[in-house]
């Protein structure tokens, strides 16, 4: 039974993907990965925040690729974003819910990271 249910005709063979240009995107990639990074490690010098730096580093790429704007969306994963973006929603909504919950702390009972130790020092942040 087994035979039949795991023979090598029950499993497709997608068509391979096409090579051509994928070379000179990755190494485009790279180059631009290498420049974000540096441009992370650097930013306390250079004045810019690391969101101007990855969204500098992302638009070069836009820009230097071949992509257009018909083949973009149909690339993105819709629900892997309409998931991510639903879960920092609830994280921040319980968030905001549980901050001020309980006098600082948890329902449990225990002191929470946020609220000071009554021994009168200091938080460490």
């Amino acid at each position: 039974m087994c035979r039949e249910v795991w023979s090598a005709s029950s499993f497709r063979v997608s068509p391979p993907m096409p090579t051509e240009g994928v070379s000179r995107l990755l190494w485009q990639s790279l180059a631009v990965l290498v420049v974000v990074l540096a441009g992370f490690v650097l930013h306390p010098v250079l004045g810019y925040e690391p969101s101007v730096v990855v969204v500098l580093g992302a638009g070069f790429l836009v820009a230097a690729t071949k992509v257009t704007t018909e083949e973009a969306p149909a690339e993105v994963e819709w629900p892997a974003l309409v998931f991510f973006a639903g879960l920092f929603v609830m994280v921040g909504a319980l968030v905001d819910r549980t901050a001020g919950c309980c006098g600082g702390r948890w329902p449990s009972g225990r002191i929470s990271a946020a609220t000071p130790r009554r021994s009168g020092r200091r938080p460490m942040w």
